[in-house]
């Protein structure tokens, strides 16, 4: 079971893999997402498709059933991209897209965080 996401005020989360109690997320200013689109959760679906490469719906909880993308985001909100097929990146296992992110992570990018 993946360990407690922790969204600070005025962002939304976006987990975007786990693994056993790890969660690989985004943790995204809902300033930033609204001043982008009209459908933030549509747009936290896009970001989900650009980096895993792979189509899936968000849920509201690890594995969990899909929601409405056409709903509202609220501040401190957690969605899990949830992918259709069990692969991400292309093709890749799960486990080689972890360490691609997680290496990812650690290069270049705050946002992103492992836990």
């Amino acid at each position: 079971m993946p360990l407690p996401i922790p969204i600070p005020t005025n962002y939304a989360g976006l987990a975007l893999l786990t693994y056993k109690t790890s969660t690989f997320y985004l943790q995204i200013p809902l300033a930033r997402i609204n001043s982008f689109c009209l459908k933030p959760l549509k747009y936290l679906l896009f970001l989900g498709w650009c980096i895993l490469g792979v189509e899936g719906d968000l849920a509201v909880q690890s594995g969990g059933e899909g929601v409405d993308p056409d709903g509202q985001l609220n501040d401190q909100d957690i969605y899990y991209c949830v992918s259709n097929t069990g692969v991400f990146l292309y093709g890749c296992p799960m486990h080689r897209a972890l360490m691609v992110l997680y290496l990812f992570n650690k290069i270049s990018c705050r946002l992103l965080t492992l836990r």
